[in-house]
């Protein structure tokens, strides 16, 4: 009679060891809709300050907008993190350097589009300063 007891407490354990296996894959799912949408955001900022950069809006605005896409980039990591996390405590290792690497790769194509868009910035305050001097230049 004495043999009954372990095997229910191993029944009970193996239900919240498949219970916290559930949680853990409904957390990922969770996650990976969250990044969907933080990266949907990256992007469209992303091809916001492409346009103001093409259109060569005043300097204020692709600043704000420059500011707009680090703060998205910046969520967008963030959930990427706990992702990587997340699978980490699954054990699923190769979904979690999938995601590292989808998040380095992010971080370098917002890092290099930040550069390009301050080399507009400056071109287009250089250009600013020119049609200045040239309207104060008696002729």
């Amino acid at each position: 009679m004495g043999f009954g007891l372990p095997s229910q407490s191993r029944s009970e354990e193996e239900l919240e060891q498949v219970e916290r296996l559930k949680r853990g894959q409904e957390r990922i799912l969770e996650l990976k809709r969250v990044k969907r949408a933080k990266k949907t955001v990256v992007t469209k900022t992303h091809h916001g300050l492409e346009r103001l950069c093409a259109s060569g809006e005043n300097v204020k605005l692709i600043e704000n907008e420059i500011a707009d896409l680090w703060a998205a980039l910046e969520s967008c990591i963030n959930v990427m993190d706990e992702l990587q996390d997340a699978y980490s405590r699954s054990g699923e290792l190769e979904n979690k350097n999938s995601v590292t690497v989808e998040a380095e790769g992010l971080e370098s194509e917002i890092n290099n589009v930040i550069e390009k868009t301050e080399g507009v910035i400056k071109q287009l305050v250089k250009k600013s300063q020119t049609a200045s001097n040239e309207q104060t230049v008696p002729q």
